[in-house]
């Protein structure tokens, strides 16, 4: 099933798994350059781990544990099928989460995608 929210392409798959809904937000970053790759990846790693604009990281992370079963951000690549020689990158959000708390785990995935602050230097490498 496929619907258009606010100008997005919506895939939908009914699954049995009552009450629960597993979302993946996928973004096409095919464009970067190969050097961007790694430090697209610790990004991905660090989202979720470092304070926001709007949180502090342990305000963060209680917002998500009370709201999404879990959460993960992360680098995925496809090719056509039959292509071995090149693929498409996407930067990717997944998580699990209730369906009643739908959108409460897309404004946190917003605010985690739009707002983390990387600018913290300290708490940076004590992920890395």
């Amino acid at each position: 099933m496929t619907d258009t929210v606010d100008g997005v392409t919506v895939l939908r798959h009914p699954c049995a798994a009552k009450g629960i809904s597993y979302l993946t937000f996928y973004f096409n970053i095919a464009d970067a350059e190969v050097e961007d790759v790694s430090r697209l990846a610790l990004m991905a790693k660090l989202m979720g781990e470092l304070p926001t604009a709007r949180r502090s990281a342990a305000e963060l992370n209680r917002e998500i544990k009370t709201h999404i079963g879990s959460l993960e951000f992360s680098l995925k690549q496809f090719s056509e099928q039959g292509q071995t020689d090149r693929c498409k990158l996407y930067f990717t959000a997944r998580c699990s989460v209730l369906d009643e708390e739908i959108d409460s785990a897309a404004s946190l995935i917003a605010e985690v995608l739009t707002e983390t602050r990387f600018d913290q230097t300290e708490v940076i490498s004590q992920h890395i």
